[in-house]
């Protein structure tokens, strides 16, 4: 049961703040201070959002 609150809290900060998880894992890449792209915001929503759903469905297997 522990893991699927793991999950739900990494879909849920994928999904809204991805600035964060760009700041930790992506802007040390960057000599300038830049802002994360839209590619990234796009990947970075449907990545959090398909977690969601995985983890959905995997719990109701659970479950049930």
């Amino acid at each position: 049961m522990f893991y699927f609150i793991m999950l739900y809290i990494i879909a849920y900060i994928l999904f809204f703040q991805y600035k964060a998880v760009y700041e930790i894992a992506e802007s040390w890449k960057s000599d300038s201070y830049s802002e994360c792209s839209d590619m990234y915001r796009i990947s970075c929503r449907i990545g959090g959002a398909s977690l969601f759903i995985i983890n959905t469905y995997l719990l109701l297997n659970y479950l049930f």
